[in-house]
């Protein structure tokens, strides 16, 4: 992300694009574990982690499309 960033001559990281989904997340009430599976952030427990083996990807991608539709307007 910010090798395209970089190269577009856009003077941005890629930590305020996720910084962005997250206010967005927590303004229409994303469940918090899907906007953080969503940033691809880990269990900071070692043992929770282990037990997680779900990915939850069929809510997140539900999560991402309406994140797609209001980025894109």
């Amino acid at each position: 992300m910010t090798q395209a960033l970089r190269q577009a001559g856009i003077a941005a990281s890629g930590h305020g694009f996720r910084s962005s989904f997250k206010d967005w997340a927590r303004l229409h009430d994303v469940d918090e574990l899907l906007s953080e599976f969503a940033l691809a952030h880990v269990e900071g427990s070692a043992t929770v982690a282990a037990y997680a083996r779900d990915d939850l990807l069929e809510k997140r991608r539900s999560v991402m499309q309406r994140w797609a539709n209001c980025i894109s307007g």
